[in-house]
């Protein structure tokens, strides 16, 4: 059940993507269907983070999938400020978290 929660977004946001590189027009807007892509599987990963209770990561996805709706929706310049500095600290708490655990699976060196 828990893999399908975060597997259905996934394959569906594929799905958009390679609808959208084809030029098939899934949701009425070819130029949107690819930011709906993209907010599939970024909610899919949030889900799967969520669910695992990495709530670093979690919260980085969950920022960057507010930073793709806010560029999906408002389109005036002030939002798109916003949505920039949400994916700016959404893609710095993720990889703050990547560099951490690269860092503790590392050899420690004497």
């Amino acid at each position: 059940m828990i893999l399908a929660l975060s597997l259905v977004p996934l394959v569906a946001g594929i799905l958009f993507i390679v609808a959208w590189a084809l030029d098939w027009d899934l949701i009425g807007f070819l130029e949107n269907q690819v930011y709906v892509g993209i907010l599939f599987i970024l909610f899919s990963f949030a889900i799967a983070n969520l669910v695992q209770q990495r709530w670093l990561l979690f919260a980085g996805w969950l920022l960057l999938m507010l930073a793709d709706l806010l560029f999906l929706f408002w389109v005036n310049p002030s939002a798109q400020l916003v949505a920039a500095g949400l994916g700016i600290v959404g893609t710095g708490m993720i990889g703050f978290r990547y560099f951490q655990q690269i860092a503790q699976q590392a050899p420690q060196e004497k």
